[in-house]
């Protein structure tokens, strides 16, 4: 009984195995793999992408932290924003697509999110298509962009492009932008389009923050 006992038994788990770092690491020497993965993704922010890309995976279960703790750095070096909903609009497109390539060194919504939301496109439209990639944030994504664009007083022309560009965009990104555009259209004094985006077009006009 005793032997069959034994022979049931799991295997021993393997012993962990440090990660291969250069000899002057800061995080040499740890004996504890959760130590290690903490210590490899406090310590990422100003290392180029490759290297950064190294050091994250070999972080393990610390991976995603290391991975967010880089882009937040990365956004910081493209440029401050400045206070307020209006100042997100303040980019350049050179800020916009900086931003953008971060997200490919994501790995969960949280980092995507802050890479595209910290620099808004003042187009409302490519805006809230950039939010698709937030993930679970892009409602929150969607929202700020709508926000941000509300700061403004619309124009007639800015509002046409909207209007015409949300065919492009998914469902739930274009019903907020359609309600978002019947506001702009209720302070420009001008009658929704017709078609299909109507009737969420009509339930901005009724709504909404006061025209700027």
């Amino acid at each position: 009984m005793i032997l069959l006992l034994l022979a049931c038994a799991p295997a021993p788990a393997p012993a962990w195995t440090p990660p291969p770092l250069p000899p002057g690491d800061p995080c040499v020497g740890w004996t504890d793999p959760d130590h290690v993965g903490y210590c490899l993704a406090t310590s990422v922010e100003y290392l180029p992408w490759a290297e950064a890309e190294v050091r994250c995976v070999l972080a393990g279960t610390w991976e995603d932290e290391c991975r967010d703790r880089w882009v937040a750095a990365r956004l910081r070096a493209i440029g401050p924003v400045p206070p307020g909903a209006l100042g997100s609009l303040a980019t350049t497109p050179e800020q916009i697509t900086k931003a953008d390539a971060l997200v490919a060194f994501c790995r969960v919504d949280d980092c995507r999110f802050e890479a595209v939301d910290r620099f808004r496109d003042p187009r409302l439209a490519n805006q809230l298509a950039r939010c698709g990639v937030a993930g679970r944030y892009e409602t929150s994504c969607g929202s700020h962009a709508v926000e941000s664009w509300q700061t403004l007083p619309p124009t007639a022309e800015g509002t046409a492009e909207l209007w015409a560009a949300m065919p492009g965009l998914g469902r739930d990104a274009r019903t907020r932008a359609a309600v978002a555009a019947g506001w702009a259209w209720a302070c420009l004094e001008l009658p929704c389009p017709p078609g299909p985006d109507q009737g969420a077009c009509e339930q901005g006009r009724r709504g909404g923050r006061p025209c700027p």
